[in-house]
């Protein structure tokens, strides 16, 4: 028999980012505060063989109320379990775990790269250093075919804005009118940005061909296959 959920939380609000894009604040029921690495998940179990990872969008010193954010385009069991909840409702989860997260003890410098939903795990990593002053260098690189899947665009231009060690690089892979620049593609502008990544580090996250392909750039180009984490959505 699987384990039982040993987290219990209750929904007190309910926002669509994007079309398909739901973000869900949670509070803590059991236990009173959630302790957890900015980058990690939780599971969500919809029945004895069936669990679901979602990421933790808020940062590591918001423990009594959390947030999740989740992409529930693909229509199975997850998604329409989550279009379905509503403030009051509870929620048994397991506890948070992942390693989409910063290597300890490291003063490198950290480039960050997402695709679409992929940028969640990020937005924890970011608010926990922002909080911080931003001790180390970071630059985010962020896809996605439209600016309605942008999520989260308006928040990391101001922290680029207030915080000269963090740098912000949004890319929208379609033609938008309204978009300064116009499109490109986000394996192109990594290879034009960064011609020399040694002593870097990095931490991916998105579909398994961009995973891959980035990685390949990366190591390529002087980053140690340790120094790079990653995590595939799809």
């Amino acid at each position: 028999m699987a384990k039982a959920p040993d987290c219990k939380g209750r929904i007190v609000e309910v926002r669509w980012l994007a079309p398909d894009v739901l973000e869900l604040d949670v509070e803590m029921v059991e236990p009173a505060e959630l302790h957890f690495e900015a980058g990690q998940w939780v599971s969500i179990p919809f029945g004895p063989k069936t669990v679901r990872p979602y990421t933790i969008a808020s940062p590591p010193s918001e423990r009594r109320i959390f947030r999740l954010c989740a992409d529930v385009t693909p229509g199975g069991i997850g998604s329409r379990f989550l279009r379905g909840l509503k403030p009051g409702d509870e929620l048994a989860f397991y506890s948070p775990l992942g390693n989409l997260t910063l290597i300890r003890g490291s003063s490198a410098e950290v480039v960050l790269v997402a695709e679409e939903i992929g940028i969640v795990p990020f937005r924890s990593i970011l608010l926990g250093e922002a909080e911080r002053g931003f001790p180390r260098r970071m630059r985010l690189y962020y896809a996605a075919p439209r600016r309605e899947l942008l999520i989260y665009h308006e928040e990391f231009e101001e922290l680029a804005r207030r915080h000269s060690g963090f740098g912000y690089a949004p890319i929208l892979e379609e033609a938008d009118p309204g978009w300064a620049g116009g499109p490109d593609d986000l394996l192109k502008v990594l290879a034009r940005e960064l011609p020399d990544l040694g002593g870097r580090e990095a931490l991916i996250c998105g579909g398994g061909e961009m995973v891959k392909a980035c990685r390949e750039l990366f190591m390529g180009r002087g980053m140690e296959r340790r120094a790079i984490r990653y995590e595939k959505f799809w």
